[in-house]
């Protein structure tokens, strides 16, 4: 059985701490669980990977995308994803890309949301298709860009 990270120093203590604590709020609010404040004595390594990477790291990060629109990313846009529906998913990030309704730095947040949820071969599929169409966009002088 692989066990949970455990760190070695105070400091790596502390840090550890604090992200399982906000980890479980956000993981609280966002999925409508409830989670204790201190990480429990022998929580498994995919519990602790999911408080303190997934929700600590990446789904309280401020600015780039709202809760709202990362739960979008999880129900539709990895369904596309994962469905191989490449084409689908160029379409439509060369449209969202060009009308400027999504920026390059959400649409790369994007991208880092489905490899936590869709794998990472997956997430840099998206990453790399988005990046043709940054690219296409730029060379016919189309981008909104930031």
């Amino acid at each position: 059985m692989i066990e949970a990270r455990k760190p070695k120093t105070e400091k790596g203590k502390q840090a550890a701490l604090e992200s399982w604590t906000r980890g479980a709020e956000v993981m609280g609010r966002v999925m409508g669980m409830k989670l204790p404040q201190q990480k429990p004595e022998g929580v498994g390594p995919y519990l602790e990977a999911t408080v303190e990477d997934l929700f600590a790291s990446v789904w309280s990060r401020e600015g780039a995308l709202s809760v709202r629109d990362r739960r979008l990313v999880v129900l539709v846009l990895a369904v596309v994803t994962c469905m191989g529906q490449q084409e689908y998913l160029k379409l439509h990030l060369e449209q969202a890309y060009r009308q400027g309704e999504l920026s390059p730095g959400e649409i790369e947040e994007v991208a880092t949301q489905l490899c936590y949820y869709a794998g990472w071969p997956r997430g840099s599929l998206f990453q790399m298709t988005a990046r043709e169409v940054f690219a296409e966009a730029h060379a016919a002088g189309g981008a909104s860009g930031e």
